[in-house]
This record gives structure tokens, sequence and C-alpha cells, in this order.
């Protein structure tokens, strides 16, 4: 029986992509879509060969690959955050501003 897991969804590097965090810090990408599902599966995948896979049905998730080969992704997850605030400060060009030069 698979397990529901509890994920959050990040903004990505790229415009509309997203990253999909679990509550124990590892990080998914959506890999694959069907009707009724999508499909997510470790970033590690390529470079460390993780096979952990998380299946999403009706607003949930599922996990349903085998256990992370890895550690947990913590230090990505707040290098992703610093970059998605950056972003976000610098779309506002005046809140840019006021934040680099406290005026």
């Amino acid at each position: 029986m698979d397990v529901v897991v509890a994920v959050r969804q990040v903004p990505g590097e790229r415009k509309g992509g997203f990253h999909y965090v679990t509550a124990d810090n590892f990080i998914f990408h959506r890999y694959k879509r069907s009707a009724q599902s999508e499909y997510f599966r470790c970033r590690k995948y390529e470079s460390f060969g993780c096979l952990a896979r998380l299946r999403q049905t009706d607003h949930q998730y599922f996990k349903t690959g085998s256990e992370h080969n890895h550690e947990n992704e913590t230090e990505e997850i707040r290098k992703i955050a610093v970059v998605n605030e950056c972003v976000k400060y610098r779309s506002d060009y005046s809140s840019f501003l006021r934040i680099t030069y406290n005026v």
C-alpha cells in the first residue's frame, strides 16, 4: 500500500517550473503525466541513481518508489528559498532599491 506524503510546491529556476519538496526535505521533479495522475522522481535520479518516486492522484501525494540513497536536501532548499526571495524583490524594482539602499 502506498504511503501518503505531505508535499509543498516551490518555484523553480525556470519560469513556470516547480520543485516539489517533501516534509523530510527531499526535492522531486515532475517527469510524467497521465489522465488520472502525475508522477515525480527524486531530483538526484541521474546523479545518484536515486529511485525514490511520488505519484499525485486526487490532490494527494503517495510515495511509490524506494527509499532515497542520499542525505536530505535541507541546504539546497535554503538556497532555493534565497534565490526565490531575491527574484521576488527584484521583480518590484522599488522594493529592490529600498532593501539595497535602505531608502
